[in-house]
């Protein structure tokens, strides 16, 4: 996997890097300099940001077990999100100023990172699910009959719509469609998209 390895100070990472690094994962920053909170590498320009690269499978944020508050180190995690790539935050700090935006990870940093990394993204499924139930043509559709599911791989989102067996060929062949464009749109930093329809 590539990982995106963040930290809320200089250091605070490097144990969970060099179990990552252990196991055959490539691992980016956002600093060049890593005793620097500012510039990152999107903004220095030396080096592309990890995130304008390659695909990035998932973030990590190493925070100090005592901190609180977001450091200036941590900015990564909003551009992440942004980018549209899951971030774990690695067991036993204090505080998780994130919220329900971060899976913390379990015993097993790596398997929880993988997890995250190949399972489902249901923030793409409800964009997906939200434009076609907004649909005209889907109107007559009740929401709880239209269930869309997404999982995630190098870059390749794969989208699984549900749909009532009474909806037509025409109907399934524009669903198809239009499920690419609402999630091109909510995220436009995927390699491809394809959809499979039931």
């Amino acid at each position: 996997m590539r990982i995106l390895v963040m930290e809320s100070a200089p250091g605070e990472a490097l144990a969970a890097e060099a179990e990552l690094t252990a196991a055959g994962h490539d691992i980016v920053h956002c600093h060049e300099d890593r005793a620097r909170a500012f510039p990152c590498k999107g903004v220095e320009g030396s080096v592309p940001c990890p995130l304008a690269d390659e695909p990035v499978d998932v973030a990590l944020i190493v925070r100090d077990p005592l901190g609180v508050a977001v450091t200036p180190w941590e900015k990564g995690v909003t551009c992440a999100l942004r980018a549209r790539v899951p971030v774990v935050a690695e067991a036993g700090a204090m505080g998780n100023p994130y919220g329900d935006y971060v899976v913390i990870a379990g015993d097993d940093l790596a398997q929880s990172l993988a997890a995250v990394a190949t399972g489902g993204r249901v923030r793409h499924a409800e964009a997906v699910r939200s434009y076609l139930l907004s649909m005209s043509a889907f109107s007559g559709i009740e929401p709880d009959d239209l269930v869309v599911t997404a999982t995630m791989s190098a870059g390749r989102l794969r989208l699984f719509v549900r749909l009532p067996e009474d909806v037509g060929p025409t109907a399934r062949t524009a669903v198809m469609s239009r499920a690419a464009l609402a999630a091109r749109r909510y995220d436009p930093t995927c390699r491809t998209i394809e959809v499979l329809l039931s």
